[in-house]
């Protein structure tokens, strides 16, 4: 037979425990992700983008302006995982003469892959 002691102390460590697990439980924020390849156009000819271009993804059609970045990585690749929401994408930075991407909207949705191309068209 436990006594009241006991009693709670059990009590006592089933609401440690509870409370501990209250702590863990907050989840990571559901994102959408978006993949992607910047390209180079000219009049003749199509090539991807050398590494070193700046994608940014800002989201639209809200109050506080919230913007991410990321580099292009090899053959001009880039990758998000952002919240859910619109987002304008851009990319800079890229020669020649620094020029920038068209710009992309979309809806990014939880759990869902974009795909996106950028394209920067020189003269």
């Amino acid at each position: 037979m436990i006594g009241k002691s006991g009693v709670w102390r059990f009590v006592a460590a089933t609401v440690v425990f509870v409370i501990m697990l209250s702590g863990c439980s907050n989840a990571a924020q559901p994102t959408g992700h978006i993949d992607g390849y910047t390209y180079a156009f000219n009049k003749t000819v199509m090539h991807s983008m050398p590494t070193g271009a700046i994608v940014t993804a800002t989201l639209v059609n809200t109050t506080a302006t919230q913007t991410y970045t990321t580099p292009t990585g090899a053959g001009g690749s880039f990758t998000f995982d952002l919240p859910p929401g619109r987002y304008r994408l851009t990319a800079g930075g890229a020669s020649p003469d620094s020029a920038q991407a068209t710009p992309v909207e979309l809806t990014l949705t939880a759990g869902i892959t974009c795909l996106v191309s950028l394209y920067f068209v020189y003269a």
